[in-house]
């Protein structure tokens, strides 16, 4: 029996000990598997991380269980063949002349927010499941679902837009797009800044230490009318935060998913690296004066970034087009 055969014969051990409730047995069965995993195991057992937490729940170590989710989530978004590095990455980004969006100038930052902050209550399923009273009723005996609910806290997405659905080339299309600046950028009132992310900062898995976990992926939204039954619905790396309804699909939404276990805070600021910029500020059609101004002034340092405004078309009322300042 080799190497791989071992360690399977010993999780597989573990999974029919813990159905049958014997949870101290199948602790000790893949506690004594997993002494025998290297990084690249790791990766090819993820699910069985996940397993391990509920053991560990069901008796009582929590901090083990806790681990343990830490070590599912990171090794099973690294493992999953649908997340990848997807290179350089022009993306847009709707914001309101505010605290926060002048802080994210001024440091140099993007940042990253908890699902359960935005306005939407099906913006993300995973919050909306977390939060149901039927996930509750459902899972009382289930001693893990808790611990996973408040991993969850770790979680943190940014939006961003795309000129044309699932392509990270630079298009001003989205600009075009009036519900846009409506819902996002103040009634037209904020602004659009536009990023040029490395493969650096949109795909990074951290160095593991023995405190926390961290990583930041892209993913695409994905947008279907399909009917979700909440009896039967499994949340995945897929679905989790980047399932939304069709009536978005003129969004062309990306997100920016973070996971890092060291930190509760809802709003988390990641500093952008040397690679990465900002190539333009567009204003919206009713940006005032000031705002302009004082945006322009926060960027007097970064004399490559350009400076655009949205007007009205002098043959369209209702289209808008984009100008330079």
């Amino acid at each position: 029996m080799n190497h791989s055969d071992n360690i399977i014969q010993d999780l597989d051990q573990a999974n029919n000990l813990y159905k049958q409730h014997r949870f101290h047995e199948a602790r000790d069965v893949i506690e004594k598997a997993f002494d025998k995993l290297d990084e690249s195991d790791c990766i090819r057992y993820s699910r069985y991380f996940q397993l391990a937490a509920q053991i560990h729940a069901n008796i009582g170590d929590i901090v083990f269980a806790n681990k343990y989710y830490e070590k599912f989530y990171y090794y099973s978004y690294k493992s999953d063949k649908n997340i990848f590095c997807k290179g350089w990455l022009s993306l847009y980004s709707f914001r309101r002349f505010n605290e926060y969006s002048l802080k994210d100038l001024i440091n140099n930052e993007i940042t990253v927010v908890h699902p359960s902050q935005m306005n939407d209550p099906f913006d993300s399923l995973s919050t909306f499941f977390a939060k149901s009273e039927y996930l509750d009723k459902k899972c009382m005996d289930n001693k893990d679902i808790g611990i996973q609910i408040e991993m969850s806290k770790h979680f943190r997405i940014r939006s961003f837009s795309t000129g044309v659905y699932n392509s990270y080339m630079p298009n001003d299309s989205v600009l075009e797009e009036t519900l846009m600046w409506s819902h996002y950028a103040d009634s037209h009132k904020g602004f659009c800044i536009r990023y040029e992310l490395s493969p650096y900062f949109s795909y990074y898995f951290g160095n593991k230490t023995d405190c926390y976990y961290n990583f930041r992926i892209i993913q695409d939204v994905k947008y279907s009318n399909k009917p979700i039954n909440i009896k039967d619905f499994r949340l995945n790396t897929q679905n989790s935060f980047t399932q939304k309804k069709k009536c978005w699909k003129y969004e062309n939404e990306v997100r920016l998913i973070t996971f890092d276990s060291s930190t509760d805070e809802p709003f988390v600021g990641i500093p952008i690296d040397k690679e990465s910029c900002i190539k333009e500020i567009i204003f919206g059609y009713c940006c005032p004066k000031e705002t302009i101004d004082t945006v322009k002034a926060l960027m007097t340092n970064k004399t490559d970034v350009k400076f655009s405004k949205m007007e009205v078309s002098e043959t369209n009322v209702y289209q808008l087009i984009k100008v330079d300042l």
